[in-house]
């Protein structure tokens, strides 16, 4: 977040969600067969330290992402929150 600008917090995490959204659009348009793909969500940065809701956010990444035509196996997302990091696992 850059000091000085006046947008308001949630604003500012949603300008994020829109470069994931646009990461996850260039990933679908190549081909990746027989891989998996991550894509990060980092919510502790950009939601938890500022108090934001990070369930509804979340939940429209998700169902942004969810529409694109991958080309891929699989598709996870892994959620980057304040949890430890032996609970990973829990996060994708």
């Amino acid at each position: 977040m850059r000091i000085g600008d006046k947008r308001d917090l949630e604003s500012k995490a949603y300008d994020y969600l829109e470069e994931v959204i646009l990461n996850a659009k260039n990933k679908a348009k190549k081909h990746y067969h027989g891989v998996a793909i991550i894509i990060l969500l980092d919510v502790f940065y950009y939601l938890e330290i500022w108090n934001l809701d990070t369930k509804r956010f979340i939940e429209t990444a998700f169902e942004r992402i969810r529409v694109l035509p991958f080309d891929t196996n699989e598709v996870y997302i892994m959620v980057r929150n304040s949890d430890p990091v032996e609970l990973i696992n829990d996060n994708i």
